[in-house]
């Protein structure tokens, strides 16, 4: 145990401790301000961990490839141009091969940089248990959402190193202020200098050359100016005696870090670079045979690339991707390295490595890379292949002119019948999903097809029927799938992967809406390993709208612990912005309905930022309907009404799965004490939701009413649970006969199954409607049991979620208009206010409400608030 004792003596304990965790299983991510020796001490485990039999992989992520696909791992690999998921795959199957049975260490140093797809690779293993990870991580940077995943499931522990200078910087730099600083600003000064007392100095000079400093005053500083010529000035009198060629290598590296020596050979030999490391100027660490060189000190970077000039950038950049490209780029994440650095460069690279480079980005949603790099090939070759990747770029970002005006341009390149039928896919898409223009949409493709109706030219891959499918998603967005059922039973077992994958989407989408739920699970199953076949022509957002698909279909035929299980795969193989943020979307909804609303908003709004980079305005309205359900399944109403004000603002066409929403809107209105406009409101939507036979639709709108306590729509909900494949729609159905009949038992078996479900929020509900009939049927014993078991179901869920108040209180029942009243009253509203919601006379208000007292023997509106409290546990007034 030597080396235990040789680690240990670097970071006493803390060192010990930290080992004995890595040993017994568990991850450890070492964070701490800059040059505290992180990267040190787990370098140092690492070591010791390979001496212990193991096998440790080490990566290092950066800013610099935090969007370049798998970057920190491509090392691994040898020459490969797969996709992304079969570059995936790839590394995964190397991570496994070169453990050999060992067992698995993957050391990360930056963690927090890592890209998207190597954080769903370390998510995978660690989830897996096939590694335990080891990382570093600045204070003060935002762990990934897969990193807090992996920390909420205890697989992984934060290990706080402390600074061996961190006080000493910060009272030296409060002595130069004359007054004190905030610990941000703190930590700032000490990322940017190590604890170099000079560079402190300097920094924070600079700083005050911005600030009003008063004595005694804490001094926020939000930005160290690593541009401002003190630092500048200081960095270069840290480099005036280098040679120049040795000095331009620094400035070269400063742009690429982390790179390989043959990525500099225009500026630097490998004697250049061995000076520089001996001048303790630039870092190199060795993985797999590979060298990567790094600048020494963090600050060497901020002002090397601050202090640039454009034109002096340009041709860095230039000289850069002539070096790249000519090591061969063979790498898969050298293909974007490449394409950035020639565009930003200025310089000449091939189309294919441009198209390459700009269908990696759309399917790892970097779309802004994207569109750069799609223009660039479209100016230059006017590549007809490249015009579809920016089309798709272009309605991903949700930008209808600049979409427009590409596809006027592009239309004058089509010649071949295939090509015609693109543009026209492309401008039918457009005006559907951007403009909201379903007819303008439908005539262009009709056109198209109607002057190339056959398959035989071999222009771009767009065939007749891939034209036709597409039209399948119209009608089934604004409501009618019949036309989407036929298309998509006609092409939905079809040879071509395209046109397979497009029909049995909306035959999923169809099924959905028609409640045919088991068929729609086996449709998206299909589909999803027809998309997996496409291979390099896949994109992954298409993928990830299909598994948000799979995960409401499952939770809407009752299956909820199916559906969390698919959610969490969803997450665990998510590589773009797309796929985490269809990802939380649905684990979010999965965990709201399990009566954790609060937590399942949490886990959705972690990736609201991915929203436009990923799904895009297409699934925006999808997304912000998940949102509301949530917020008022939590009892944020406020907030909910802020989400439903968007959502109305919204212009897509796509509102078929509005159906959350529009359960929102009943509910906030039964919240406001308006019973009868919940009513109203819900006989609208299941009048709508009939004329189109959207039959989950109308069911979820049947059980409103019973939530409600209406028993006139138990026959109908009887007759769609018939019809449609889900046993939450039979419960539901059961649950508004039992309530019509005042059938204890039958309600009981509602509850019951409900609760197998996972649904407890509901079950609990049942529950107090059952309480109401055992109490107005005089059966004490079993109003004593199900107070318990509302009890205990609403303990198994967050204390924030809000109860349905009891409809009937006491012997005798309320009337309607009653039981509207006494919850406004409850909730503390005025009589001249209460009269003004409802529409009646404030006399009447006041007469309903002295009923109200007279009924429950009560005189004033504490009491009638504390009776319902009783009544309905966790209904807060």
């Amino acid at each position: 145990m030597t080396s235990t004792v040789s680690v240990a003596a670097e970071r006493g304990h803390q060192a010990a401790d930290v080992w004995s965790r890595l040993d017994a299983g568990r991850g450890v991510v070492l964070t701490g301000d800059a040059g505290v020796g992180k990267s040190f001490l787990a370098a140092g485990l690492a070591a010791l961990w390979d001496a212990e039999g193991g096998c440790a992989i080490r990566c290092h992520a950066s800013a610099g490839s935090s969007e370049l696909p798998l970057a920190p791992f491509v090392g691994l690999l040898h020459r490969t141009e797969g996709s992304l998921v079969i570059l995936f795959a790839e590394v995964r199957h190397r991570l496994i091969e070169l453990a050999a049975g060992r067992r698995l260490l993957l050391l990360i140093d930056d963690v927090n940089q890592l890209d998207e797809a190597s954080n769903a690779l370390v998510h995978q293993f660690v989830s897996e248990r096939r590694a335990v990870l080891l990382a570093t991580m600045r204070t003060g940077s935002y762990p990934s959402a897969e990193l807090s995943d992996l920390r909420h499931r205890q697989l992984i522990d934060n290990e706080e190193l402390a600074a061996f200078s961190a006080s000493e910087t910060r009272c030296f730099a409060e002595q130069l202020l004359g007054a004190p600083m905030t610990e941000e600003s703190s930590r700032r000064l000490m990322a940017l200098t190590d604890g170099n007392a000079l560079f402190i100095r300097e920094a924070v000079l600079a700083a005050t050359e911005e600030l009003a400093v008063e004595p005694g005053v804490e001094v926020t500083i939000e930005r160290f100016p690593a541009e401002s010529q003190r630092l500048v000035d200081l960095v270069r009198s840290r480099l005036a005696q280098l040679p120049i060629g040795d000095a331009a290598a620094l400035a070269h590296l400063a742009f690429a870090e982390p790179c390989g020596p043959g990525e500099l050979a225009s500026v630097a030999d490998l004697a250049g670079l061995g000076r520089l490391e001996a001048a303790r100027l630039i870092a190199t660490s060795e993985d797999q045979g590979r060298l990567w060189l790094r600048l020494a000190h963090p600050l060497y970077g901020e002002v090397l690339r601050h202090s640039t000039g454009l034109l002096q950038r340009r041709t860095i950049l230039a000289t850069l991707a002539s070096d790249l490209a000519a090591t061969g780029a063979r790498r898969r994440g050298d293909v974007v390295k490449l394409a950035r650095l020639a565009v930003d460069g200025g310089v000449h690279v091939s189309a294919g490595v441009l198209n390459q480079a700009t269908a990696i980005c759309i399917h790892a949603g970097h779309l802004e890379l994207a569109e750069r790099f799609g223009r660039r090939v479209m100016e230059s070759s006017g590549d007809f292949v490249a015009g579809w990747d920016l089309a798709t770029t272009l309605l991903f970002r949700g930008d209808l002119p600049a979409l427009t005006e590409h596809l006027r341009r592009w239309q004058r390149r089509a010649q071949l019948p295939g090509e015609h039928r693109a543009v026209a896919f492309a401008r039918a898409q457009a005006r559907y999903w951007l403009a909201g223009d379903a007819a303008g949409a439908w005539t262009a493709a009709q056109t198209v097809l109607d002057r190339f109706p056959d398959d035989e030219d071999t222009g771009l891959p767009m065939s007749a029927d891939e034209v036709r499918v597409n039209q399948c998603y119209m009608p089934v967005a604004i409501g009618d799938p019949t036309q989407a059922r036929a298309l998509a039973d006609r092409f939905g077992s079809d040879e071509r992967l395209h046109v397979r994958v497009r029909a049995l989407r909306a035959a999923c989408s169809a099924a959905i809406l028609a409640g045919r739920l088991g068929d729609a699970t086996e449709h998206i199953e299909q589909a999803l390993v027809a998309h997996d076949e496409l291979g390099p022509t896949n994109i992954s957002a298409l993928r990830a709208g299909m598994e948000m698909l799979q995960v409401n279909a499952w939770m809407y035929r009752g299956e909820l612990e199916l559906a969390e299980r698919c959610a969490h795969q969803m997450l665990a193989e998510a590589t773009s912005d797309a796929g985490f943020a269809f990802g939380t979307a649905s684990l979010g909804l999965v965990t709201g309905f399990a009566g954790r609303p609060r937590a399942g908003l949490a886990i959705l709004e972690s990736q609201a930022a991915r929203w436009d980079h990923g799904p895009g305005v297409m699934s925006r309205r999808w997304l912000l309907s998940m949102r509301a359900w949530l917020q008022s399944a939590a009892g944020k109403w406020a907030e909910a009404a802020g989400t439903m004000r968007e959502i109305d603002a919204d212009t897509s066409l796509s509102r078929h799965y509005d159906l959350l929403a529009e359960s929102v809107r009943v509910r906030s209105l039964a919240a406001a004490g308006r019973l009868g406009d919940a009513e109203i409101q819900c006989h609208r939507w299941i009048a709508d939701a009939a004329a189109i036979r959207h039959h989950l639709a109308e069911a979820l709108a049947h059980y409103e009413l019973t939530r409600l306590g209406v028993t006139t729509t138990a026959g109908r909900l009887a007759v769609l649970a018939s019809e449609c494949q889900s046993s939450l729609i039979m419960a539901w159905a059961a649950q508004a006969e039992s309530l019509a009949r005042g059938n204890l038992a039958g309600l009981h078996r509602a509850i019951d199954a409900l609760e197998e479900m996972g649904l407890v929020v509901w079950a609990a509900e049942a529950a107090t409607q059952a309480l109401d009939v055992a109490r107005r049927d005089g059966n004490q014993r079993a109003v004593n049991r199900l107070r318990v078991r509302i009890v205990e179901l609403r303990e198994r869920c967050e204390e924030a979620v809000p109860a349905t108040p009891l409809l009937d209180t006491g012997p005798v029942a309320l009337t309607r208009r009653e039981r509207e009243i006494a919850i406004l009253a409850a909730q503390g509203v005025a009589a001249r206010d209460i009269a003004a919601r409802l529409f009646i006379a404030r006399r009447t208000a006041e007469t309903h409400l002295a009923n109200v007292y007279n009924k429950l023997g009560i005189g004033t509106r504490a009491e009638l608030a504390r009776l319902l409290e009783r009544d309905a546990p966790g209904f807060a007034p």
